[in-house]
Order: C-alpha cells, then structure tokens, then sequence
C-alpha cells in the first residue's frame, strides 16, 4: 500500500492516462485465467479485511455523496453516472460485454449453486422486502387469471407466499389454510430440460414443497396450464379434494 498517496487524488489528467493504459493492457489468457481461479479457490477471508472493506467502501461514498451503504445515491451523484456512462465510446464498453456473455455462455452452473442463490434470494425476500429495488418475480398469465378469480369470489390471499421453516416459495396462500400452486410446463414437460436427470429433480422438489407444506399444516393443490388457465381449473382442484367456494 502506498501510504504517500493517502488523502490524495489524481488528477483529470493522471486519470484519463490510467483509463487509456488499462484499454490497451493486454488482457489475460484462459490458462492464466485458469491459474488465477485456482490461486483463489478455498480462500477465506478474514472477518478484520472484510470490516476494513467496509469501512473503506463506505468512506468512499459518503465522499461522493452517497451510495448503497449510506442511502440513495445523491441527485448529483447520479446525474454525474448518467454523463460519464453516455459519453463512453462503443469501443470501449462493447468488449467488456461480450466477454461478461461468453463468461456466462460458458459457465457451468450446478444445483448447488443454484439452490445456495435460491436460499438467499428468498431469505432477502422474507427479512428485508424493503431492500428489494426490483421485481424478483414475473406473474404469469395463468397465475394472474387464477388471481382474478379469487379477487370475484372475495377470497383472502397472498401471492408470493414464502414459509419460514424450511425456506419455500409458493404462487397463493388463501385463506391462510389453502396452497395453490400454479404449474407451468416446467414442471411437467421432460423435454423442457437439458436432461431426465434434471427433470427428475424437479419433480422432488415439488414433492418436498407438497410435503413441507403439509407438515407446516397447510393443504395443497397444484393446477398444471399451459398459456393459460385450463377451462376444467375447478374440477382439477375438486379432485383434489378443493372447493373454493367452501373454505
């Protein structure tokens, strides 16, 4: 670290000199790359550097006037983003981006990984909704239907119904007694997966959803659609012993 430079910044020239020796830095190859990833896997880091990156971090942006850390980012912060961001070069960005969709093309992703994503997604969606900046979720147009339904018959219910213990996600709880799940061809369609294998997961995890949601006390029922809400809705849920109009 060189401590000469603390307190210190460069100025507009030093800066765009940076700017212009990083573009024509000649990027890395895969096997360097490779040798670099492997160097760093495993590594923990200690909670003390984690702290000093944090407080460094949030020095940082309550010197540019504000931040994720400190609230939303200043009117003058913003504007000053939006410039520098539409003044920037094509040539300057366009490789950044295609390398950030190969690297994503590319990328193995597991069930491990994709569960550990789910799991805080939805610890973020139950502890802190207020956080969330965006949609995490779409409705599709058969849950919308479904929800139009409920909405005539005059029906309490919750979209998005998340459980506490074990972490799940279900489309309606109503009447805070009735889980309705709305299944796309996702969950039914094996041809809809790169392998049997991963259909097969899919269908215990639905089984494990069914199962926590019984043992949570609630009843279940799951209509499968396509693009739409099938016409027999309310026969698929008798047969599963459900009537709407007797909750």
């Amino acid at each position: 670290m060189n401590k000469g430079k603390l307190g210190k910044k460069d100025s507009e020239e030093t800066r765009e000199k940076k700017r212009l020796a990083a573009l024509k830095r000649k990027p890395h190859s895969q096997e360097t790359k490779d040798k670099i990833g492997k160097a760093h896997t495993g590594k923990v880091m200690p909670r003390e550097a984690v702290e000093r990156q944090q407080a460094s971090l949030k020095r940082a942006i309550e010197a540019n006037g504000g931040g994720f850390a400190t609230g939303p980012r200043s009117q003058e912060m913003r504007d000053r983003m939006s410039e520098i961001a539409r003044n920037r070069p094509e040539s300057e960005w366009r490789p950044k981006m295609e390398a950030a969709w190969e690297a994503r093309r590319n990328r193995e992703i597991t069930d491990e990984m994709r569960e550990r994503y789910r799991e805080a997604r939805l610890k973020v969606m139950r502890d802190k909704p207020e956080s969330v900046g965006i949609k995490i979720w779409f409705d599709t147009k058969p849950e919308l239907e479904f929800e139009s339904i409920l909405k005539e018959k005059g029906l309490r219910y919750k979209k998005q119904f998340h459980s506490s213990n074990p972490h799940y996600l279900y489309d309606f709880l109503i009447e805070e007694k009735l889980i309705v799940e709305i299944d796309g061809p996702w969950h039914y369609k094996s041809s809809l997966h790169g392998s049997d294998d991963a259909f097969y997961k899919m269908q215990i995890r639905d089984g494990k959803k069914n199962l926590a949601a019984v043992r949570m006390g609630y009843r279940i029922a799951r209509i499968e659609v396509g693009q739409h809400l099938p016409n027999d809705w309310k026969h698929i849920l008798e047969i599963q012993g459900i009537d709407l109009d007797n909750l």
